[in-house]
Order: C-alpha cells, then sequence, then structure tokens
C-alpha cells in the first residue's frame, strides 16, 4: 500500500514534468546539474544541516551508544549532501520548534516525519512527499475501547507539536461523537480540549507509548507508521485509520531551495531508491 502509494505521487509529478517538457523545458532535470545558487552558502559552508527526530524508530533515531542517526530520513538526508558535495549535520528538533528553527536559519533542512498541512504551508515551503501515512490509535490489549465511539470519555497521549489530537477529532466528529458547532480549529488547545475526549502531551513518541503501557492513559494516537514500532504483545490497534499524512522535506519560506529537492526525490522514486530506504528501515 505504501509502495502504491509513492508510486502514485512519482506519476503525479512525471506527468507535472512531462507537460513542462512539452511546454519546452528541457529534458534533463535540474538534479543532472550543479546545485542551483541558492546552495551557494550551504556548499561553501561545506555542511548540510539538517533538522531530524532523535526518537522515531525506523526514520530517524540516536543511537545513544554510538551517538550515530540510523533511519531513512537520516539516509536520505546524506544522499542529498552527497549530491551538494557537503558533508551532513543533523540537528535535533521537535514538532514544536522546527519550524522556528527553520525560519531562523539554525538548519537549512527539515527531514523530520514532518507531514503537509495548509497552516504549515504558509509558514514553510515543502517538497515533494517522500512517504504517506494515516493517523492511528493504539490501546492496552485487555482495554475495552474497540472502535474511535470507545474513546468518549478516555485521555490519550499525543505527540506535543503533532497534527494527531486536531486528526482525532475530526475522526471522532465523523463518528458523530463530537459535534462539529465544539470544534473551532484556529482556537483549539489539546491541553484544554474536554469534549468527550482528554489528551496529554509528551514532548516525545517513547514518552507517549510509556504512558499507555503504564496504564496513565488509555490510547495512544500518531502516524500509524511511527506508533508501529511500540505494539507489543500487551498491545493492539484499532481498525480505524484516519487523516492521510503526507511526509515532506522542508525549508525556509522562498529560500528557494524545494525545485532542486523535488528532483531529487523524483528522479529516487523512479529509480527505487526510496522504496529501499523503506523496506531496509521496515517501513511499511
Amino acid at each position: 500500500m505504501r509502495l502504491f502509494k509513492l508510486l502514485t505521487i512519482v506519476t503525479l509529478c512525471s506527468s507535472l514534468w512531462l507537460f513542462g517538457s512539452q511546454s519546452g523545458m528541457a529534458a534533463e532535470t535540474q538534479a543532472d546539474n550543479l546545485p542551483p545558487l541558492e546552495f551557494d552558502d550551504i556548499v561553501d559552508r561545506g555542511v548540510l544541516r539538517i533538522g531530524v527526530k532523535t526518537s522515531v524508530v525506523g526514520f530517524s533515531f540516536l543511537d545513544h551508544v554510538t551517538l550515530k542517526y540510523k533511519g531513512m530520513e537520516n539516509t536520505l538526508g546524506k544522499l542529498i549532501a552527497d549530491k551538494l558535495g557537503t558533508k551532513v549535520e543533523f540537528v535535533p528538533v521537535t514538532a514544536a520548534n522546527r519550524i522556528d528553527m527553520l525560519n531562523s536559519e539554525d538548519i537549512d533542512l527539515v527531514i523530520a516525519t514532518f507531514s503537509v498541512t495548509p497552516e504549515r504551508k504558509k509558514l514553510v515551503d515543502f517538497s515533494t512527499p517522500y512517504y504517506v501515512d494515516n493517523v492511528s490509535i493504539l490501546v492496552n490489549k485487555d482495554s475495552p475501547i474497540h472502535s474511535l465511539k470507545d474513546l468518549d470519555g478516555n485521555t490519550i497521549s499525543v505527540c506535543l507539536g503533532t497534527t494527531s489530537p486536531v486528526s482525532l477529532i475530526n475522526a471522532l466528529i465523523d463518528e458523530n461523537v463530537i459535534e462539529a458547532k465544539d470544534f473551532n480549529p484556529k482556537k483549539f488547545d489539546p491541553n484544554s480540549w474536554d469534549k468527550h475526549i482528554h489528551f496529554k502531551q509528551f514532548s516525545d513518541y517513547p514518552s507517549a507509548a510509556a504512558a499507555l503501557s503504564d496504564k496513565k492513559v488509555q490510547a495512544f494516537c500518531g502516524d500509524h507508521s511511527i506508533i508501529s514500532f511500540y505494539n507489543n504483545e500487551n498491545m493492539r490497534f484499532l481498525d480505524a485509520k484516519f487523516s492521510p499524512q503526507e511526509y515532506a522535506i522542508a525549508c525556509k519560506k522562498d529560500r528557494g531551495l524545494i525545485p532542486y529537492i523535488d528532483d531529487l526525490l523524483i528522479n529516487w522514486m523512479q529509480d527505487g531508491t526510496l522504496a529501499k530506504l523503506l523496506k531496509e528501515n521496515h517501513i511499511d
């Protein structure tokens, strides 16, 4: 399913490329040439600074023994740096601070399970998505919760700064658990929300998962591919999957880095590089 979604993205991007070619664009992509002028400061510095997560197994995880990062997003960052002819520096970011770090130019790119939303597109520039996920709910195996409707009256753990709370509220509206009139996305605050469910926010996924294991919350909500690494014999997923999430690379608004990044991503989708990275890191 994930590969199908990636191939769908490739097809759409390829169609756009063909349209551009028919309009007189050169067939040779920008990625086959030297990096554009927008990358001059990075090339001159000799280091591409990438904001990454430290605790998302499969995508970007800091091994505290070797102090090395392991994950498909880390490898993806190295591949981009190789194309630029620079070294790569991974800078820890969280869902709450990654946009600020981009805009302050402490980092050049964010590759950190960063899902594209209309609100975020106003703040940063996004590349072509490199992965498509859905939001899921994890509960303890002996939990009486078997559907989204069963979440009524319970507390759910989520990660700070993610879209999971909004996604869950919208799903519960679709299930007629919450009335749409009670939800204002512009004023929504997970900490103060008290209509039918409650949220407990954590700074990282291991802490949010631990809260479920310790039964301090009744459910754990997040992107399926991320929270699946915390599933074990004592837990289970609800059948419901909702709110598709497109992960993309982000840079500061109007910095001009995205066209070159898009060319690289499209090439790696077409030649199987991205599919290989997903498989190697056990991301379905």
